[in-house]
Order: C-alpha cells, then structure tokens, then sequence
C-alpha cells in the first residue's frame, strides 16, 4: 500500500527571517568575556609595545643624526694636495686642517699644517731671533722649521723665513735693492776670495701676497742659486722673506711652499 506523502507547507518570508535569526547569535547582545589572568596580562602587552616603539624611534634618530655628522666631518688628511697654486692666495682657503697662527712679527699671519711628526722625529717649529739683514737694516726674524732639535746634524728639511723691522726713511723696495747692491759691491772690495763674494744675480717684480714684490737670486758664499728671496716694504716696515727645503718628502716639499704662499700681511 503506497506511503502516504504528507504535504509541507511553504514557509513566508516573515517565518524565514525568524528562523534565520534564531540560527545566528547576535554577537552584539553577547557579553564578551575576559578571564582574570588575560586581564592581568593586557596592561604588560600594552607596555611593552609602547616600550618597543619608542626604542625603535630613537635608533631611526640616531641613524639620522650620524648619517648627518658625517657629512660635516672633514675626511681623514693623508696628503696635502689642495692648496692653491696661485700667487696671489688672499681669496682662497686654507688647505684642509691648517690654521693661521696670531700675528706676532710685523703683523704678518703663518699658516701651518696639521702636527705631526716623521719617521726622525722632525716637526714644524717656530723660532725667533734678532735680525740684521745683510749688515743693513734692524728688525726681527721669525721662522717656521721642520727639524728636529734634538737632531746632531741641525739638518733642516723645510724652512720658511721673515725677517721685517722699520725702514729708516720710508725707502721704497727699489731703493733698498740699490742700498743692497752699493753694500755688497763694498764688502766685494775686502775679499779677494771669490768664493765669500756674495752678489744679487737677478731681480725682477712680481705680483705676490697681493702687492708688487722684488723677487732676488744671489750667488756666491752659502747662498743656492735657485733659491728665490721676496723684498717690499708696506706700513713703514721693510720686509725680507725666503723658503727652502731638502727634504726627501714630497709632502714636506710641497708643505714648505704652502707656508711660503699663504702669509697674510
């Protein structure tokens, strides 16, 4: 005997939203609940990235204050090689790491190079002494020497001097080169040994320091024939001023020019 089918009434929409919402529970009305221990442990998780990010926000700030610091920094000097080649230096730098010493002679200014000492103990120094150039003119001298004074031999690598005291009456460079020359001309007449006669053996002007010089050469006695010798007068002062080196060091070489070119007057 066939089963017999009992018939399903169809559900309206009203019923259909009953039964969906009671199938979901409305999380909303759902209290939510924290154990006493996930409690406790909140406010120590909460520190603790606050903690964190403060950490990370100082290390970003000190990347950033050192990444600054070393472009202000000047690199290491292992040579000097940027100093200026001009003769007239009086708008250009000093070389990275010299410094000016105060005017002390004649109101003249030396720059000199980072400290530092060689393989013999050789360092720039300062010297002072009494000045009596050539028998002629009173004044002082004051010279910068890269020597070790303790060195036997007294050899000196690198010497830039000046000499400067006040003229008698305001001579000017030309007529101290004649004074000059009337003087040695005199001591020539002493000596019959050639060898001590001293003579200038050249002369000519030239723009240095910023003002028109007298660039000499002398011959015979001590003196080298290569060795150049700047004459002026400026301020009522007269003013006598040389360089020299020997040194086997190109950068001693090279240190002894820059001295000799960048005094201020």
């Amino acid at each position: 005997m066939p089963e017999e089918i009992q018939s399903v009434s169809p559900i309206n929409s009203e019923q259909a939203n009953t039964v969906a919402e009671s199938a979901v529970p409305n999380i909303a009305q759902q209290p939510v609940s924290i154990s006493p221990r996930q409690s406790h442990l909140l406010p120590i998780l909460l520190s603790s990235l606050i903690t964190a990010l403060i950490l990370v926000g100082v290390y970003v700030l000190l990347l950033t204050n050192n990444s600054e610091s070393s472009d202000v920094l000047p690199s290491p000097i292992t040579s000097i090689s940027d100093a200026p080649a001009s003769e007239d230096i009086a708008n250009n730098p000093l070389p990275q790491g010299w410094t000016y010493l105060p005017p002390e002679l004649c109101g003249v200014s030396f720059a000199t190079p980072p400290y530092s000492v060689d393989e013999d103990n050789r360092k720039w120094v300062i010297e002072k002494g009494e000045e009596l150039a050539y028998g002629l003119w009173s004044g002082e001298s004051y010279r910068i020497v890269h020597r070790n004074p303790e060195e036997a031999s007294g050899f000196v690598s690198g010497i830039v001097s000046l000499s400067c005291g006040k003229t008698k009456n305001n001579e000017t460079s030309a007529q101290l080169i004649t004074e000059l020359r009337q003087h040695l001309e005199s001591e020539k007449a002493q000596y019959d040994d050639s060898e001590f006669i001293i003579q200038i053996s050249s002369t000519r002007d030239i723009e240095k320091w910023g003002m028109s010089v007298k660039e000499m050469m002398f011959s015979g006695g001590m003196y080298a024939t290569d060795q150049k010798y700047y004459l002026f007068t400026k301020d009522s002062n007269w003013f006598l001023i040389t360089s020299k080196s020997d040194s086997a060091s190109s950068t001693i070489n090279q240190q002894t020019q820059q001295i000799l070119d960048l005094l201020t007057f």
